[in-house]
């Protein structure tokens, strides 16, 4: 989770973004409403930019420590679900669940990333853990952590954090009143006082301090974006089974063996195998309602993201981790056999993808130069989908979470890798270099497209001047019609002199621009970034003289 972190640039759009704010807060300036290149930006509760900036504090300027924040989210997320499942089910499951989430894909990749769903999802899972460790029979201390646990997942993603842990609270209480169970939903007068100390104070400074806050952060960015609604219309949309293939790839290798668990443990249930699992099967009932809640309610959105489904990972995993040893208990021949050819089929589809890597024609897929360290990481992942079914096949415990809980590794190994090759395309940090370089402490423009090729605004920071921008990310402060030194229309340039260079993401500036067209000259390409600087005085008239070129 944490071996080099800082070895690639920040990427554009979300992690560029997220650290041009907490670096600004770390600077002095935005700790109530979030700001980027000076202007508001009220999209997001500020808990990542807080720990962030805090980190930046310690630590100065780096990825490395702009990605300790949700990398550490991620262990911690592990570490609270293994001491939850010990505390349930018992010190072996409790190990086995932290094995599971901390080598499933999307926590590592996810956990690397400086997004606030990592940190969303801890916060989440310890309310949701103290619940439930309250409701079976720990002290009401347990339960008020859950509701200032609660508080920091609003500060960290906003009010969905209340509508999940509602809907899980509420599924799970009525279906164990229909098992008998009194309906308990943890209403604690305390709890809520705590939940209004930690949550409420921010949320009220920041629509005093920002007019139009309220309605921005609450109603058009929770509200509107759940119904698709919301305002401007930037976000993804997909089909009902669009989490589908992503929650698989999340979960990715223990998914593998999922199937095989419900079949087994069916047959448990209905006495055909011995198991030796719990008696008390209401944690895993839990986790099961957990999952489903979670998945349900972003397939419902009609704003979607690949990652949104990684708050299910701590139950998924927990669920998984709870059935393991079902994989190499007895079993007859036949289930076991089944075992083995899920365990072969990954083998041979991460073989597969290798050779297809390898037959690859040049300019086919978005990072080309990548192909060759991901092949090879596919076919290590291979060789541990080998030893895995080898384990099946023997019902050896060892071989079994051996092989699936290094599965993962090449795989994150080999996507960074891809990242380092192909950085000039997903990241602006060696255009910066190479302009810091050139035009040391001088600003430096980007024409339109910022919302694509965010991270400029971490690495120039102050020295960032946007022209004729049409980003979403700065919808409100077009709304509020800020104002900001570091905002200017591509008229300005004949008036005022631009800076010595402007990064724009068309080939053609003329077409797009002719004032910029005449005044600026192609340098220099970093992936989609295309380099112009100022072209001396007489060839300037020259070009005014004879028209646009």
């Amino acid at each position: 989770m944490l071996a080099g972190l800082g070895s690639y640039g920040l990427l554009d759009n979300n992690e560029g973004l997220y650290a041009a704010i907490a670096s600004a807060m770390a600077q002095g300036g935005g700790w109530i409403v979030p700001q980027v290149a000076g202007l508001p930006y009220p999209d997001k509760p500020p808990l990542l930019y807080w720990l962030v900036a805090l980190s930046l504090r310690a630590f100065g300027n780096g990825e490395w420590a702009v990605r300790l924040v949700p990398a550490l989210a991620g262990l911690a997320t592990v570490l609270v679900t293994g001491l939850a499942t010990a505390r349930a089910a018992g010190r072996d499951a409790g190990l086995r669940a932290a094995v599971v989430l901390g080598t499933s894909a999307g926590v590592v990749v996810i956990g690397r990333t400086l997004v606030f769903d990592m940190l969303f999802t801890l916060c989440l899972a310890v309310a949701l853990l103290a619940w439930q460790a309250w409701r079976s029979g720990a002290s009401r201390r347990w339960l008020r952590l859950g509701y200032a646990a609660l508080a920091l997942a609003v500060l960290a993603k906003g009010l969905v954090a209340l509508v999940l842990a509602g809907l899980i609270v509420g599924a799970f209480a009525l279906w164990e009143r229909r098992r008998g169970e009194p309906l308990r939903l943890g209403v604690d007068a305390w709890g809520i006082a705590l939940f209004a100390v930690i949550a409420v104070p921010w949320h009220a400074v920041a629509a005093l301090e920002q007019p139009g806050f309220a309605w921005f952060y609450i109603v058009n960015e929770q509200l509107l974006r759940f119904l698709g609604l919301r305002q401007p219309d930037d976000y993804y949309a997909g089909a009902w089974w669009y989490y589908l293939p992503r929650f698989w790839a999340m979960a990715f290798p223990w998914i593998v063996v999922a199937p095989l668990l419900v079949a087994r443990q069916c047959s448990v249930a209905t006495g055909g195998e011995r198991s030796s699992l719990p008696r008390d099967e209401t944690f895993a009932r839990f986790c099961v309602v957990w999952v489903l809640v979670v998945v349900g309610f972003y397939t419902l959105s009609r704003a979607k993201a690949n990652y949104y489904v990684v708050q299910a990972l701590p139950a998924a995993a927990t669920l998984i981790a709870l059935r393991l040893p079902l994989l190499w208990e007895r079993a007859n021949e036949r289930r076991r056999g089944l075992a083995v050819v899920a365990g072969a089929a990954t083998a041979i589809a991460l073989a597969a993808a290798a050779w297809y890597l390898h037959r690859a024609e040049p300019g086919i897929g978005p990072v080309p130069d990548a192909w060759r360290p991901m092949q090879i990481a596919c076919l290590v992942a291979a060789g541990l989908a080998v030893i895995a079914t080898a384990g099946f096949a023997t019902r050896s415990e060892a071989l079994i979470i051996g092989g699936f809980a290094l599965m993962s590794a090449p795989l994150v190994a080999g996507a960074a890798w891809a990242i380092v090759h192909d950085q000039p395309g997903l990241s602006a940090r060696d255009a910066v270099r190479y302009v810091d370089l050139h035009y040391p402490g001088r600003p430096v423009g980007l024409f339109q497209r910022f919302s694509d090729h965010s991270a400029l605004a971490y690495y120039l920071g102050k020295r960032l001047v946007l022209y004729d921008h049409r980003s979403a990310d700065l919808a409100f402060a077009r709304m509020q019609h800020a104002r900001s030194p570091w905002l200017r229309q591509a008229a300005d340039i004949e008036l005022r002199g631009g800076p010595p260079a402007i990064f724009v993401d068309v080939r053609d500036l003329s077409a797009a621009d002719p004032v910029l067209g005449s005044r600026y000259t192609a340098t220099r390409t970093f992936g989609t970034l295309v380099l112009y600087v100022q072209r001396p005085a007489l060839q300037v008239a020259r070009l005014r003289a004879q028209g646009p070129p």
